[in-house]
């Protein structure tokens, strides 16, 4: 199968109702290279012209940053890309022969690691303990049909309703009223 190839445009525009004496921004907007994914080509304009720089955050996405020091009422960010996307292989039916101690050893690799760490949103708690006590839901067996299981038993069990819950909703909400948004489902 051959690789496909997209071009992106992405347009942010901030109009003030008066004159802006100044503008610094964060920019995460460049595609990532990666196994399956190739950077051909980026670019950022700004309008009014700022001086652009670059680094890498600790995840490896490039961040870029910007100063307007003139008055300004439209402020116009338009990012350019080409990416090239090679076509992921179809997943085994099993993954016999990786071990959960290997998916862990994976999973908290030094890239990965931050997001195995409980959080004020993602932690165990009695409610979500006892939907996978109700489920049947275990990290036993094989790895991927384990993920399979899940993510089946989140689609049957849970509904995606718009403002359902919020960023900042614990988990129990969505444990409680079977309906929740992204967040909730990831």
């Amino acid at each position: 199968m051959e690789n496909s190839f997209f071009n992106v445009r992405h347009v942010t525009q901030f109009r003030y109702n008066a004159p802006v004496r100044e503008a610094v921004m964060e920019l995460y907007l460049q595609p990532r290279t990666d196994d399956r994914q190739r950077l051909r080509t980026f670019e950022i304009s700004i309008a009014p012209h700022g001086q652009l720089f670059g680094y890498s955050d600790y995840m490896g996405n490039a961040v870029y940053h910007f100063d307007v020091p003139t008055a300004h009422d439209l402020l116009e960010i338009v990012m350019q890309a080409t990416v090239e996307v090679t076509h992921a292989a179809a997943l085994p039916d099993t993954l016999e022969g990786v071990s959960w101690t290997q998916a862990r050893e994976v999973a908290t690799d030094h890239d990965r690691w931050e997001m195995t760490q409980n959080s004020q949103f993602a932690r165990p708690s009695e409610a979500l303990l006892s939907f996978i006590g109700e489920t049947g839901l275990s990290a036993s067996g094989d790895v991927l049909t384990a993920l399979r299981t899940l993510t089946q038993t989140i689609y049957d069990k849970f509904r995606y309703v718009s403002d359902a819950t919020s960023a900042d909703s614990p988990i129990e909400e969505a444990l409680a009223s079977g309906e929740g948004v992204c967040q909730d489902f990831a």
